[in-house]
């Protein structure tokens, strides 16, 4: 969070929580956006425009096997519209899925997302791919990204899939279980490509509310109200918030769904303090 000049307001943070460098400079500078999935193995990077509706991404996996990623209604691999790619030898393979359960997803009859490029290097595999913001799929299975929240899922194997080549001079695929896999809450249509600079003069705070044990339920709405004079030291003059962004404990990025921030002009003593359920907050 940065601060030029200041507020005087108390803040209420509403989380919600459910259960749950690059090593290569050439896709950070093609790429105005990028995450870290998984550090050391999983890195993606994407760019967008919202004139043409479409979306391409990168992904660089540290692997020479197969590399899965996807779109997902709830983080979980059931219902997932996801991509499956590798390269062996000089042939690339591409291939537009859709995940019915915990198994190998099949290949989607419609295919809506394009690779643009595949190539392997110091034990990565990179792939380029693109597609629409929503796609003509007949039979409702790709997911529409928009901008707001999405989930991703990601996954790899150090092991290449086996193909088999058919009569009708067709192929099929045999894929080993995954390596490894995981999932993250992006919101891939919300960012700037040239964010203005920050001024010389902001200053900075972070709000936590530590030690939070998540309920063991789906949905968790916590919140704490915090008042800023605790935190800003001087009230000379007129300031303004110009940046705020989660601090979230690594580890803990699949808990957190989204985080609401509120300007609040009539809070009582009793409103600040330690954080709850909102649940039992407003009813207290």
């Amino acid at each position: 969070n940065l601060l030029k000049k200041e507020m005087k307001l108390p803040l209420l943070l509403l989380a919600c929580l459910t259960p749950v460098c690059f090593s290569d400079n050439h896709l950070a500078e093609k790429y105005p956006f990028s995450t870290t999935l998984h550090e050391g193995y999983y890195y993606l990077y994407w760019n967008f425009s919202s004139t043409d509706e479409t979306i391409q991404f990168a992904v660089r996996v540290k692997t020479t096997g197969w590399v899965g990623f996807g779109i997902s209604p709830n983080g979980q691999m059931p219902g997932s519209d996801v991509i499956i790619g590798w390269i062996d030898g000089r042939k690339s393979y591409f291939n537009d899925r859709y995940a019915l359960g915990r198994y190998e997803p099949p290949i989607d009859n419609m295919q809506d997302w394009f690779l643009i490029s595949a190539r392997q290097d110091d034990g990565y595999t990179e792939l380029e791919f693109s597609r629409n913001f929503t796609t003509c799929d007949n039979e409702s299975r790709d997911i529409d990204i928009l901008a707001d929240t999405s989930r991703i899922v990601y996954s790899w194997s150090d092991e290449l899939p086996t193909v088999t080549q058919n009569s009708d001079r067709s192929e099929t695929y045999t894929l080993r279980q995954h390596q490894d896999q995981g999932s993250a809450s992006i919101n891939l249509l919300g960012g700037l490509p040239n964010p203005p600079q920050i001024p010389s003069d902001a200053k900075s705070f972070t709000v936590k509310d530590e030690n939070v044990a998540v309920p063991d339920k789906d949905t968790t709405y916590w919140c704490k109200g915090v008042r800023l004079s605790d935190i800003i030291d001087s009230y000379d003059e007129v300031k303004y918030i110009v940046k705020f962004s989660p601090s979230i404990t690594p580890g803990s990025e699949a808990y957190v769904h989204h985080i609401l921030v509120y300007i609040c002009d009539e809070f009582e003593e009793s409103d600040l303090g330690p954080g709850g359920e909102c649940s039992d907050i407003n009813n207290g």
